[in-house]
């Protein structure tokens, strides 16, 4: 459905985000009012009676009824850029080395924080260990019970 408010336009649009983990690792902030021009990553959307059209060029100052920003955020460095993770060996072991750091990060939240035109507006995520995971340590912690009664009784 069509927005009823005014249009937005991407240069002005800033954003903020902080991570609850304790060195902020995923912490940046970054502004588009320097933006040019949209592109790929940075699309408008208007919509009229006709449908919707996207707009992935064109001045940044184009009025369009809502904006989606692509790969907005921070990330722990690619395994190839990354001392710790450099000498992992394999492709598969540098992969797993980056995901193991932000593994070791769990739990935490990201709050991203966005401004235009005076407006702001903000959501957090939270970042949790899997059920998978957690119904696997429950499973072990069972088992060792079960190991333990069994040397007792014996």
């Amino acid at each position: 459905t069509a927005p009823t408010g005014g249009t937005i336009q991407l240069a002005g649009l800033q954003a903020t985000m902080t991570s609850s983990d304790p060195g902020d690792t995923l912490g940046f902030s970054t502004s588009w009012s320097s933006a040019s021009s949209y592109n790929q990553y940075t699309i408008g959307l208007i919509f009229n009676g006709s449908g919707t059209h996207v707009v992935d060029t064109g001045p940044a100052t184009q009025a369009v009824d809502e904006l989606i920003v692509v790969g907005l955020g921070n990330a722990i460095p690619a395994a190839a850029s990354n001392p710790t993770c450099a000498g992992a060996g394999s492709d598969q072991a540098q992969l797993d080395c980056v995901a193991g750091q932000y593994d070791a990060l769990i739990p935490f939240n990201v709050t991203t924080t966005f401004t235009l035109g005076g407006q702001t507006a903000s959501d957090t995520v939270d970042f949790v260990p899997e059920p998978g995971t957690l119904t696997l340590f429950g499973s072990a912690v069972a088992g060792l019970g079960v190991l333990r009664r069994r040397r007792k009784r014996g």
